[in-house]
């Protein structure tokens, strides 16, 4: 038998000390390189791209796309005006809410979010119409178990003016 001529790694601990440091500086490399790549695409991508003829002459830049695609619109994206109605709508009802059993609270919430939403196309319409608000915001309030009548009234009658007079500070004259 011949002796093996390459001794174990084990024997010598700092070959695979270096053995990692190349490794964490060529990781540290491609790194660098990505970066300086996608830096150059980033500049490439500013400068005016020129389109040339088969006469040598230059014409005019060719025409950018651009790569964003618009967001739709969908139920999770609230607008502000529609963020500030439903603050308002929620105002002096996180006690009523809390006294409310838990398998009606996501019911009672998602019927307020509903609210929101038809007063909010309401006061985006030409004609406001007070009296539509403020049914939608009784209704809402009525689904609340044992709150007296009178109460619900008059919260859905504060709301209703507050959303009113939101409407005006917000629409041009």
């Amino acid at each position: 038998m011949s002796p093996n001529l390459y001794p174990p790694q084990e024997q010598y601990p700092q070959l695979k000390e270096e053995q990692k440091r190349q490794t964490e500086l060529e990781r540290e490399s491609q790194v660098e390189a990505e970066s300086e790549h996608e830096t150059d695409q980033k500049q490439e991508a500013k400068q005016p791209a020129v389109q040339e003829t088969d006469y040598g002459r230059v014409t005019a830049p060719a025409p950018v796309s651009h790569t964003q695609e618009p967001q739709p619109l969908g139920d999770d994206v609230k607008t502000q005006e529609l963020m500030q109605i439903e603050n308002i709508l929620s105002e002096h009802i996180n006690a009523l809410y809390q006294s409310l059993p838990e398998a009606q609270r996501p019911l009672f919430k998602e019927k307020g979010e509903e609210a929101a939403q038809k007063i909010d196309s309401i006061l985006r319409g030409a004609k406001i119409q007070a009296r539509k608000i403020l049914a939608i915001i009784i209704s809402w309030l009525s689904i609340i178990p044992g709150v007296n009548k009178f109460f619900i009234e008059q919260q859905a009658e504060i709301k209703t003016n507050k959303l009113l007079a939101l409407h005006d500070k917000q629409r041009p004259v």
